[in-house]
Formats: C-alpha cells, sequence, structure tokens
C-alpha cells in the first residue's frame, strides 16, 4: 500500500517539489518524495514512530475521478498506475468516447490521464 507523509492536496500545477530518483529505465525516470529513501543511515526513533502513524491513501471508489500515468498500452486497452500501491487497467471500449483505432498512439507510455472509476 503506497503511504505517505505529505498532504497530496496541498500539490498544485506548476509547483516545484523536492524529489529523489529511484531509477531510470527504457527512458522513463521513477521519483519519490521519501525523505531518505536509499539512505543506509539508520533512522531515529522519533521518525520511524512518525512512519508507524501514517495511514495509507485512501482506495478511490465507483465514481471516483482519478488521475493515472500509462504504464503499457496493448491492443485490448490500457494499463495505469494512480500511486505506487494502486494500478488499474481499461478496456479498448471504455478508452474514449468513440472507438480508437491505435491505442499505442493514443495513449503512449508516461502519458497522463483522467478517467472515471468503474
Amino acid at each position: 500500500m503506497f503511504n505517505h507523509k505529505c498532504n497530496l492536496c496541498t500539490f498544485v500545477s506548476g509547483s516545484y517539489v523536492k524529489a529523489i530518483v529511484k531509477s531510470v529505465e527504457d527512458g522513463r525516470i521513477e521519483l519519490t518524495l521519501r525523505r531518505g529513501w536509499g539512505d543506509n543511515n539508520k533512522k531515529d526513533e522519533e521518525e520511524e514512530e512518525e512512519e508507524q502513524k501514517e495511514l495509507p491513501l485512501p482506495l478511490p471508489e465507483v465514481g471516483d475521478i482519478v488521475k493515472a500515468y500509462v504504464t503499457d498500452t496493448n491492443k485490448k486497452g490500457c494499463f495505469l498506475r494512480l500511486n505506487n500501491g494502486v494500478n488499474g487497467r481499461v478496456i479498448l471500449k471504455d478508452l474514449g468516447d468513440k472507438f480508437v483505432a491505435d491505442p499505442k498512439a493514443e495513449f503512449p507510455v508516461g502519458r497522463l490521464v483522467a478517467g472515471k472509476v468503474k
């Protein structure tokens, strides 16, 4: 499950954030906002207590409008990642209001999309 210390509602388009590059692979960059990710230093007791108090982000419910990144596209539809713990799939008939002839061209890997949870 995806855990996060900060309030995601405070982010707005164009904001600057501090992030750490977790990996670079096939032209994609994975970032994290977690302090100390990848550090070999032992966390102090206060930080560990804070992490234990964290609550996971709620799962999206039917009818919610969500934003996600395309992680894979094939002739049957798209796979999406909402956050580090939630992945989704959109079948071909639900990719748009009209028929999508070439899903790979319309929904390339890395594109940010928005949709309604069914």
